[in-house]
Formats: C-alpha cells, structure tokens, sequence
C-alpha cells in the first residue's frame, strides 16, 4: 500500500507524493539506482576482463596447492560468476523501479491529476487528469490496534480515494503511519476536494 513521502503547494496547485514499500528482493537495485548501477556492471566487466587476460590471477590460484588445469577451471567458473552478477545488476536497476503516486488538486482550474508509475520501468505511467467533480468518496479505515511491525512504524490504518473515469470507480489506497496524518490528510482532501470525508 502506498504511505506518504511528501507533499507540496505552489499557486493553489497541492500535491501530495506517495511511495510503495520496496519488496525486499528488490531493495538493492532501487538503492543502487540506474546510474551508479551502470558503474558498478562497468566494474565488475572490469574486473572480469582483467581476469581472463592476465595471468597473475591464475598464479595466484596455483600457488594455493592447485595444478594449472584446476586453476584454468576455477578461474573460467569465477569470470562466468561474475558475468552472471553483471547481468542480473544491468537488468535489475534497467527494469525496476520504486512504485510512486502522485495525487494533485488544482483548485484554480478545478482539476484532480493522478500519475501512477509502476514497479515496472518498461510499463508506462498511468495518468488522469479529471475534473475535481469526478473525485466520488474519501474514506478513513481506522485500525483500533496499531501495531509496529519490524523496522516498520506502526500501522493506523489506510484512507481510501475514489473517483470516477470514464464511467469507471477507480479508488487508491494509502497507508496512514501517525495519528497526525489521520487527522490532517483526510481534512486537506476534503478541503480540496470538495467531497465529505467519511469514516468506515
């Protein structure tokens, strides 16, 4: 579920940012990042083609007790290793990503924008721009026993946006992490919205 990461306002434009929790597989690549992970394959391929062309590394192999055929074998297992982490690095920042939400309400022009981008990084952005009168319901979903989970803060309950597009019910849900962020994202959205915050 998406949980606040930041919000802000510019000439009667408020947006608020939401971010998904990263599954753990995949917190390495999105810490890294497509940049530094581009550097980080360079220096593994590096690394790889110093092994292959020089003969130091398989010296070395030998003089821990194996022979040159053993040593040739452990040095070719030990590239094709490294290969093989150059790869899963090179797709794994290329193709994933952290999921975002943007929600932004344009009270001058009477306008409500939602940008999804999802996990995917191939997969496009999905984007809305409605008119303020197609956001429907703001639902609060309290938890009466917030409980922290490991290095995660406590869990008081999710707010539920509904609108309508094209004839269609699409909701979001975020994640509230405070008691403060119960009682000041539902008032702002109502506030903005022009729709009544109800409490389920």
């Amino acid at each position: 579920m998406f949980e606040l990461q930041g919000s802000k306002v510019e000439r009667g434009v408020f947006e608020y940012q939401f971010t998904k929790p990263v599954p753990f597989f995949l917190k390495w690549a999105v810490a890294i990042g497509p940049i530094w992970g581009r550097f980080l394959v360079l220096g593994i391929l590096l690394g790889t083609a110093y092994l292959a062309m020089r003969r130091e590394p398989l010296f070395w192999i030998m003089a821990q007790g194996y022979n040159a055929l053993e040593a040739a074998r452990i040095r070719e297992l030990f590239i094709n290793a490294l290969l093989l982490v150059a790869i899963v690095v090179f797709f794994s920042v290329r193709l994933f990503r952290q999921e975002k939400l943007s929600l932004t309400f344009d009270r001058p022009k009477g306008l409500f924008r939602m940008r999804r981008e999802g996990w995917f990084t191939p997969r496009p952005a999905e984007e809305s721009v409605l008119s303020l009168k197609a956001l429907t319901r703001i639902e609060t979903h309290r938890n009466p026993n917030p409980v922290a989970e490991p290095k995660r803060p406590k869990d008081f309950g999710y707010i539920e946006i509904g609108w309508e597009d094209q004839n269609k019910a699409k909701a979001v849900r975020v994640r509230v992490l405070s008691e403060e962020q119960f009682k000041i994202i539902p008032t702002n959205l109502e506030t903005l919205s022009g729709v009544e915050k109800t409490s389920v």
